[in-house]
């Protein structure tokens, strides 16, 4: 039975790997445990009730916002109609707080578009649909 000031270290390995702990590591993970300062708290999950609706107007900057929170914090992957959008598409900016930002909206920009937030105790994702008027 694990107590809130318990720890348990469980090591899986596939095939002959050995597995090495750092004793200054594990010792400071259970000096912060212990002290109540806990740095993680679970996976991400949806802050507030997002639109799932956005309009853009032609020719003008938008903004989409992953509404979420978490954890340690998630990373942000942006996906336009299945394809991901990398740092190659010059008017589209994914900042660190895990907004879309495009600029000189086209008419090709409408479409659905997904905010998929990970951390290392799961995943999210939420949807928009983009109309450009």
């Amino acid at each position: 039975m694990l107590t809130d000031v318990s720890l348990l270290f469980v090591c899986v390995t596939d095939g002959p790997a050995m597995a090495v702990v750092k004793w200054p590591v594990l010792q400071l993970l259970l000096l912060l445990h212990v002290a109540g300062l806990s740095w993680a708290s679970g996976p991400p999950k949806v802050s507030g009730k997002p639109h799932q609706r956005h309009v853009a107007k032609l020719g003008k900057n938008t903004k989409l916002v992953c509404p979420v929170e978490a954890d340690p914090p998630p990373l942000t992957q942006w996906k336009k109609d299945g394809e991901t959008i990398h740092t190659g598409w010059l008017r589209f900016k994914v900042t660190q707080d895990g907004q879309l930002r495009i600029r000189n909206v086209h008419m090709a920009d409408a479409g659905l578009y997904v905010c998929r937030a990970t951390n290392g105790f799961g995943s999210i994702s939420v949807n928009y649909t983009v109309v450009v008027l």
